[in-house]
């Protein structure tokens, strides 16, 4: 998007916030922006940030990112409650205590008046920022694993051509 395409979505009343995700706004910038901009009520946007670290330490014990991984292939508010509720039920197997209640869930975390896709998106840019090191690793060994696959396929051509 260009610069004036951004003011064009703002005009228009359209989130932003998936935009920022993608360029990795961190996540105090993009509270600010839901809550001033979006207007979000802030005690929303507290127990999304609780949630999120919650997330986040659990994604850390448990040394994965598929929590991540879910959230970011959720595409339906569906999607993204099945997402919450797995989480939370993983969360409770392994630490014995809530991740959220199901007060917390309905009504601030993915209530009915509330755009699914800006919870999935500010949940994502958290995530990101907090699980920064994880993500990094995770891409060099997703790129170590890509070049011994590609080393394997080569060598494999060279005999074939032998």
């Amino acid at each position: 998007l260009n610069r004036n395409d951004y003011i064009a979505r703002l005009v228009q009343g359209k989130s932003l916030l998936r935009t920022m995700r993608e360029a990795g706004v961190g996540y105090k910038l993009a509270a600010l922006y839901e809550m001033e901009v979006r207007g979000m009520e802030q005690q929303r946007m507290q127990k999304l940030m609780d949630v999120g670290e919650r997330l986040a330490d659990f994604e850390r014990q448990q040394s994965d990112l598929r929590i991540v991984r879910d959230l970011e292939r959720s595409e339906t508010s569906s999607d993204l409650r099945a997402v919450l509720r797995q989480a939370a039920r993983r969360h409770a197997e392994v630490s014995g205590t809530p991740l959220m209640t199901a007060t917390d869930l309905a009504q601030w975390i993915v209530p009915d008046s509330a755009r699914w896709d800006e919870t999935r998106d500010f949940l994502l840019v958290y995530l990101y920022e907090e699980l920064a090191d994880m993500l990094k690793k995770k891409g060099a060994s997703r790129e170590d694993e890509q070049a011994e696959v590609d080393m394997v396929a080569d060598n494999e051509e060279e005999e074939r051509n032998e």
